[in-house]
């Protein structure tokens, strides 16, 4: 059984699972399943991508959960993928309205965007996924990581 929220890592903060947030509309469809087994469409690339660099680190995306629902002006799209050993949570929304979207990965405690993760050295990426503060702050000074982090804090 999946979660109702996923946690981030960032301090207490969590993320509702859409398909549990809209099981009960009858116009949404819902996903909850092995990402395998998931149509990424238009993020068919950032997962191939993320998925590359959690496998070189000994994991993969384990598991997804998303919603097709009825928006303001279209349908809205949401999904949440997660490493199988919780290191990386992917939050991506699609939203129809200007500034709508999301597309962030929560980890080593901060929520960065995809393009921005993706962007890093592999010994970049592998520092956040070991989720370690010493080997982060030793990989990264503090603007940087300022830089990276969409929650403009350092730490939990």
């Amino acid at each position: 059984m999946f979660p109702t929220r996923f946690y981030t890592g960032v301090r207490q903060v969590t993320v509702p699972n859409p398909a549990h947030l809209h099981r009960n509309d009858p116009t949404a469809r819902t996903f909850e399943g092995l990402c395998s087994e998931y149509n990424f469409e238009k993020q068919t690339e950032n997962f191939q991508r993320l998925q590359e660099v959690l496998i070189e680190n000994g994991t993969r995306f384990l598991y997804v959960a998303s919603a097709h629902y009825k928006g303001d002006l279209h349908t809205n799209h949401r999904f949440d993928a997660v490493a199988e050993n919780g290191s990386l949570l992917w939050h991506k929304y699609v939203g129809h309205v200007a500034q709508g979207g999301q597309n962030h990965v929560f980890v080593g405690g901060m929520r960065i965007k995809v393009s921005i993760f993706l962007e890093r050295t592999k010994a970049e990426q592998r520092a956040l996924l070991s989720g370690e503060r010493l080997l982060i702050n030793l990989v990264f000074d503090e603007s940087r990581m300022r830089f990276m982090n969409e929650d403009k804090t350092l730490w939990n």
